[in-house]
């Protein structure tokens, strides 16, 4: 198939492409690569930004707490858990609340996903006893993120309540 009027092949283009002037074009460095590269650029430098925010822990009596907020992806908010986790751990807190409600930005985890965070969790933990509060839709009724961070040592629940989260969290006979 010929070009048509006004238009030309490129050699780094696929078969039968064109390139019409005046136009965007996927060759390098053309205006439209410029625009990719900054917009790439823009999302890479807002992901170093937020990438490690400040780890704020509210310290009650017998437990402290952590409250993420934002628009993040999956990966980006377990890792913000985890660091969480690691703060309260070094600084030897033994009870943590994780309130993750207002966390927003992904579908509920799948189950590799909950693999993923409970090992991430459980790796930091260092005997940390976590107490989780998520929105109903993001919580697994099998618990499996829970069942595989216990057979890794973190002992932990989740709940959709703030209320049941320190209730288990301060029991001592919880299971």
């Amino acid at each position: 198939m010929l070009p048509s009027r006004g238009a030309r092949a490129d050699a780094r283009s696929p078969p039968g492409a064109t390139h019409l002037p005046g136009r965007n074009s996927i060759a390098r460095g053309c205006r439209f690569d410029e625009t990719v590269r900054e917009a790439v650029a823009a999302l890479s430098l807002e992901r170093f930004v937020t990438m490690n925010p400040p780890i704020t822990l509210e310290v009650y009596h017998e437990y402290s707490c952590y409250r993420p907020t934002g628009h993040v992806t999956f990966n980006l908010g377990v890792e913000l858990i985890a660091n969480a986790i690691a703060k309260a751990s070094s600084n030897g807190i033994q009870r943590l609340l994780v309130d993750t409600t207002e966390l927003w930005g992904f579908p509920h985890p799948i189950t590799s996903e909950r693999h993923h965070l409970a090992e991430q969790w459980a790796a930091r933990a260092r005997g940390l006893r976590l107490s989780v509060v998520a929105r109903p839709e993001m919580i697994d009724p099998l618990r499996y993120g829970v069942m595989v961070g216990r057979k890794l040592g973190l002992f932990s629940n989740v709940f959709s309540s703030e209320v049941e989260a320190v209730e288990w969290l301060m029991d001592p006979d919880a299971e």
